[in-house]
């Protein structure tokens, strides 16, 4: 007596059916997935970049200013001390956001001297992202972040 080895033609079958049928199912919520991984990326950038601007002012003990602005391929922040030098620019987004321009400066002990708005928007432009996120800079420089639903 022989024994066989291998699989049958019908177990290959139904292998490969119970798999694409998972891949149907999975498909659909891995697109929202990456979606919502791309705009948590893009406010992350964001808040770090502010971020970044604040300590530089206390570091420098200057006024430091980082400007957000939106462009055709994304957004932009250049980040600069009061008497226009260059410190950091910070690019991102593609043309998967949009954002709310904004200008912020910090004084040399980390507070905001002005800011015009005090509270950005990162909006997606994929509906499969969710809610739009929403960046509230305190007086004092600190940074939140909120979902538009909250």
């Amino acid at each position: 007596m022989q024994r066989v080895r291998g699989f049958t033609l019908i177990e290959l079958l139904v292998t490969l059916a119970i798999a694409g049928l998972l891949a149907t199912i999975v498909a659909p919520s891995m697109s929202t997935f990456m979606a919502r991984a791309r705009l948590a990326s893009d406010v992350n950038q964001v808040v770090s970049a502010f971020n970044f601007a604040r300590s530089e002012a206390i570091k420098r003990r200057t006024n430091v200013t980082a400007e957000l602005q939106s462009d055709g391929d994304g957004w932009r922040i250049d980040v600069r001390e009061k008497e226009g030098d260059d410190i950091r620019h910070v690019t991102g987004g593609g043309q998967n956001v949009s954002v709310t321009p904004a200008k912020v400066t910090y004084g040399r002990l980390g507070m905001v001297d002005s800011c015009s708005p005090c509270n950005l928007t990162v909006e997606p432009e994929d509906s499969k992202a969710g809610d739009p996120r929403t960046i509230k800079i305190s007086k004092a420089g600190g940074l939140t972040i909120e979902d538009d639903d909250d």
